[in-house]
């Protein structure tokens, strides 16, 4: 094991030693004007550090003068990531792009960068300027967006003062073709609803998608309520709802022996899994602390498991006879919920409001508690199912000896109309499409 490590040691240092003698080399050949041999030793020098900024600084100078473009924007972006508060760089970059742009193919220029480097977001916004100039609208929208989105996550774009002042009216510009491109999209949509049911009847569902896209100001009907997608309008405000709005409570309920039974079949087999899955430890620690929170699927993200399903018949033709939001590659989520012993599902919302959670127990040991934060506390009943709206904060605990196990599925929220369940099922699965192929480009 020393030997490894001193063999990984040795190695460490080999790379630091020629990095070091080609960059004096490189310098050396600056000094003496000789730019080819330059770019050489620096070409060299990233094949052991690819991020090297004096590397790539030169080399974006070098292969501009060789009107090597698709390499020049690449190590633009680059020199660029390794001291991304250079405002003299940023200018740098935007003069580069436009002269790519003017060249002979500078689109598949840009094309071929963005391929390497996807999170280039000033190179694509150039490239969403030259679509726009295409008529090539949709495709320009996606990337103005997207170059939106990664110029934040990075810490651009957020203000005046986090824009260069020379790009701030291109990216006001395309904020505002994104805008009113998404508002034709939705327009779109809701023009045979309307035709269907009736302004009156899409008369909330036209307030939440305004809302959604910025055009009318959020407000919620409760301040305690936080939804992280979308929010749904003059909805009454209800934690945890009335049984009385679910007049097939009772039935439910009277199915809870056989679904037990299905349940008890399958929670040893290796088909249960975490509920939710984690790049790493630490991401798990933001949502639960103790044991594991774990999950038999029948759904997931609208997804049927459809051996689950036929693992337990029962089950499925109860699931059937509910009013599940089914909403493709969104909802439902619907599993045996199993919070092992000692597990605490700390403090979160849901993503909307036009959906509530179900949860009918299965297996209750006792200590064991929902609690919608500043709204009710609850203390699950076996034989008793009941629903809440999970866009209020809410954690949950089994403070038991024993695991907990309870059939959970999303049903849509009982005060919205038919209408307006056809109507958001159509546009969550859009902002879904138009977000997903967002990520591909």
């Amino acid at each position: 094991m020393a030997q490894h490590t001193g063999r990984q040691s040795r190695s460490h240092h080999g790379i630091m030693s020629t990095s070091t003698e080609l960059l004096a080399q490189a310098h050396r050949h600056i000094d003496a004007r000789q730019w080819p041999q330059a770019a050489t030793k620096f070409a060299q020098l990233l094949q052991h550090e690819p991020t090297q900024f004096d590397a790539h600084h030169f080399l974006w100078q070098w292969t501009m003068q060789q009107q090597q473009w698709s390499q020049a924007l690449f190590h633009a972006e680059q020199t660029l990531a390794s001291k991304n508060d250079d405002v003299a760089l940023h200018q740098l970059l935007a003069q580069t792009l436009q002269q790519v742009l003017n060249t002979d193919n500078g689109e598949q220029h840009c094309q071929h960068l963005l391929q390497q480097l996807p999170q280039a977001f000033t190179t694509r916004l150039a490239y969403g300027c030259w679509l726009e100039q295409a008529q090539q609208l949709e495709l320009a929208a996606k990337h103005y967006l997207r170059a939106s989105k990664d110029a934040q996550a990075q810490g651009f774009w957020q203000d005046d003062a986090s824009t260069p002042p020379w790009l701030r009216q291109r990216v006001k510009s395309a904020m505002q073709f994104v805008a009113r491109f998404r508002h034709q999209l939705f327009e779109q949509l809701l023009t045979p609803l309307l035709q269907q049911f009736g302004r009156d009847d899409m008369q909330r569902v036209q307030h939440c998608i305004a809302m959604y896209l910025g055009e009318q100001a959020l407000q919620f009907a409760d301040a305690r309520q936080r939804p992280s997608f979308l929010y749904f309008p003059t909805l009454p405000v209800n934690p945890i709802f009335d049984r009385k709005l679910f007049p097939w409570a009772e039935w439910l309920e009277a199915q809870t022996d056989s679904i037990r039974d299905e349940m008890f079949n399958v929670l040893g087999s290796a088909d249960v899994e975490a509920f939710h899955h984690y790049d790493s430890p630490e991401q798990a620690e933001h949502l639960f602390t103790g044991a594991s929170w774990d999950a038999y699927f029948f759904y997931r993200h609208g997804a049927a498991y459809e051996h689950h399903l036929s693992n337990c018949p029962h089950t499925a033709s109860v699931l059937k006879q509910l009013p599940q939001v089914m909403i493709r590659e969104h909802a439902p989520e619907t599993c045996y919920s199993i919070l092992r012993p000692g597990t605490h599902i700390l403090p979160h919302r849901g993503v909307s409001n036009v959906r509530s959670v179900l949860h009918l127990p299965l297996v209750l040991p006792g200590h064991c508690v929902l609690n919608v934060i500043d709204a009710h506390c609850h203390e699950w009943q076996m034989n008793q199912c009941f629903a809440f709206d999970d866009t209020f904060e809410h954690e949950a605990w089994n403070r038991s000896t024993q695991t907990r196990v309870i059939l959970l599925t999303d049903i849509w929220n009982p005060y919205l109309r038919d209408a307006e369940r056809l109507a958001m099922k159509q546009v969550i699965e859009a902002i879904g499409d138009f977000n997903r192929e967002l990520e591909t480009k």
